[in-house]
């Protein structure tokens, strides 16, 4: 599956644009000390509003500080901190949909009853929720994150493994021997990639909005540290006197969160999670 994916976005030039894109995004943020023309916290006063020019290519901030300089770092704390909290999330939902799919009994119905009770609320509020009683700050935003949605993860796995835990291969490696952790490992696991792959790549983008709100509201990334959200917060004063400050953030939103949008939706349809061929859904009915 993991193969019929790349070539999927292979053949699709919007879909492989939109994956050098984020790579050359990600790039970018792995070398801001080396790219950025300035410290990201160094204040001017001198250049307050400082124009576009050779030394301040983006200009300068209501501080003084170099907006192209926020913007590169601004990148750890905007799309890396999103695939921090996809990569915890899928890896929580994974563990626990392959143990409630695999031992069943009371386990599955256990697990099960808690996603549903997960699920019966909408998100993106659990979410704003849990940040106002843990407080402001990126460890408490992956915490809220991750409690809210691992349950996607958990119940799409334990769809999956329910239908291939029945497989005549798999109780052949049973009659042979095979370890639980080798039939999850070897047969189970596989299996779950793509979908895995899909559901978090679309979801990145969400995570990036839900991320930037929390910044912007001033329950996400502190001042001074760079974050595309919490530089919107701060243009928003000067928006009318000054909105150039609001544009390059908020293009960076954008362009970031529409080209994981559009590249999860190609993996989509090359692997038709929707209902392919053999009628296998993403999300099985439990």
């Amino acid at each position: 599956m993991i193969r019929r994916l790349l070539r999927s976005i292979a053949h699709d030039p919007l879909a492989l644009l939109s994956l050098v894109f984020l790579l050359v995004v990600a790039a970018a943020g792995l070398f801001a000390p080396w790219l950025a023309p300035h410290d990201p916290l160094l204040v001017s006063w001198r250049d307050k509003y400082h124009g576009i020019s050779l030394n301040y290519p983006l200009g300068a901030d209501h501080l003084g500080r170099c907006v192209l300089s926020r913007l590169l770092f601004g990148i750890r704390n905007t799309l890396f901190v999103a695939l921090l909290a996809m990569s915890v999330t899928m890896l929580t939902g994974t563990v626990l949909g392959m143990l409630a799919g695999y031992l069943r009994g009371r386990i599955d119905a256990a697990l099960m009853r808690l996603c549903d009770l997960m699920l019966s609320f909408p998100g993106e509020v659990m979410i704003f929720a849990l940040v106002g009683i843990l407080g402001p700050g990126l460890q408490n935003i992956l915490l809220a994150v991750v409690l809210v949605k691992w349950a996607w993860y958990a119940r799409m796995v334990r769809g999956i493994v329910l239908q291939y835990s029945d497989k005549h291969y798999i109780h052949y490696a049973r009659l042979l021997g095979a370890s639980p952790g080798y039939l999850i490992r070897r047969h189970l696991l596989p299996v779950t990639a793509a979908e895995l792959i899909v559901l978090a790549t679309t979801d990145s983008g969400a995570v990036i909005l839900l991320l930037s709100a929390l910044s912007f509201l001033g329950l996400g990334v502190q001042p001074p540290t760079p974050e595309w959200g919490a530089m919107l917060g701060e243009a928003k004063n000067v928006m009318m006197v000054h909105p150039e400050q609001m544009l390059p953030a908020g293009i960076a939103i954008v362009l970031v969160v529409a080209a994981c949008q559009y590249l999860g939706d190609s993996l989509r349809d090359a692997l038709d999670v929707t209902g392919g061929e053999d009628g296998r859904a993403a999300f099985p009915d439990t």
